[in-house]
């Protein structure tokens, strides 16, 4: 399968289309997925939702959101296996081979969901990380250096008989 490139305008032109299907105003579609008109004028210009905007705009119109940006990827596959299947003569060697082909392609569009959801939780949530590691850091940085104010105290007050 040739790999599909994402730009914004290929997001806003899927958008838009999705609009159109469902017969619903931007008006609509902002109370659907809480944000405000302008922010869906924005991104039917090409501007692209990211972290939770994203989820709430594929969660409203039941998608994933790996196929809100790159609906082409999803349906490439059934046209791809397709022109593989039409040249086996046999018709029952081609249904099973388009059948194949499909499942295959389908399993490594999950694998790219789950890469993608993945991904998309640990943006989410690297900021919380990185102020946790940040904060037990400090709180290492602190001990040690009450241990080595320790250690020398008690250097200095220990004194070792002489053999």
């Amino acid at each position: 399968m040739q790999e599909q490139i994402f730009t914004p305008v290929n997001f806003a032109q899927h958008l838009a289309a999705l609009i159109r299907q469902r017969g619903i105003t931007q008006k609509e579609l902002a109370a659907g997925v809480g944000s405000s008109e302008a922010t869906i004028v924005k991104w039917l210009k090409g501007s692209v939702p990211l972290g939770p905007n994203l989820n709430r705009l594929a969660d409203y119109f039941g998608i994933h959101p790996d196929y809100l940006l790159n609906p082409k990827r999803y349906t490439q596959l059934i046209t791809d296996a397709a022109a593989e299947a039409e040249a086996i003569p046999d018709v029952k060697r081609r249904a099973r081979a388009f059948n194949e082909k499909v499942l295959q392609e389908t399993k490594r569009l999950y694998d790219r969901q789950e890469g993608f959801d993945a991904a998309m939780t640990l943006r989410e949530h690297a900021a919380a990380y990185g102020t946790d590691w940040q904060g037990r850091a400090i709180s290492a940085e602190r001990q040690l250096a009450e241990l080595k104010t320790l250690l020398q105290t008690a250097l200095t007050t220990i004194t070792l008989p002489l053999p």
